[in-house]
């Protein structure tokens, strides 16, 4: 059986991986879905890309001995970079981005059932300091994953 977060993880990429227009989405940022990856080392051929990765987990202990509850909160950041010439159509394109990927959170709210529920956060847009002919865009994003294991068993 897999640790509950790493397969939180797994649904949440797989899950990132169908926003394409072809599944009725506004973008293709799915074609380039990465994981633990310095948004800085993303290269333009990569772009449009979503790079995912862990910030923090909260926990907190419901009863008590072997038997206890613990609920967690995992908070999930996730980068879109987009790339392009001009600064209105960069920026739209990183909202358009992010109104899939909140519309997908919404189609599963349990993350094919690794979690209890998912909340988006946050948002904020900038372009990157890039040395490159191309304006970079990067909205960075993130949610909440609410989550249970059993006190002693990170599986369950």
């Amino acid at each position: 059986m897999a640790i509950k977060r790493l397969a939180i993880f797994d649904a949440f990429e797989t899950g990132l991986k169908t926003i394409t227009v072809a599944n009725g989405f506004r973008t293709n940022i799915g074609n380039s879905v990465l994981k633990f990856r310095d948004f800085s080392r993303v290269t333009a051929s990569e772009m449009p890309a979503i790079v995912i990765g862990a910030t923090r987990e909260d926990t907190e202990l419901t009863g008590i001995g072997k038997n206890s509850i613990v609920l967690r909160t995992l908070t999930i950041e996730y980068q879109i970079l987009i790339k392009g010439t001009d600064t209105n159509s960069v920026s739209d394109e990183a909202v358009e981005a992010n109104s899939d990927v909140e519309d997908l959170i919404r189609s599963d709210e349990t993350l094919a059932g690794t979690a209890l529920y998912v909340v988006p956060k946050s948002n904020e847009f900038a372009f990157a300091d890039k040395a490159t002919a191309d304006l970079v865009g990067v909205l960075t994003s993130s949610i909440d994953v609410k989550y249970r294991t059993q006190y002693f068993n990170p599986e369950t």
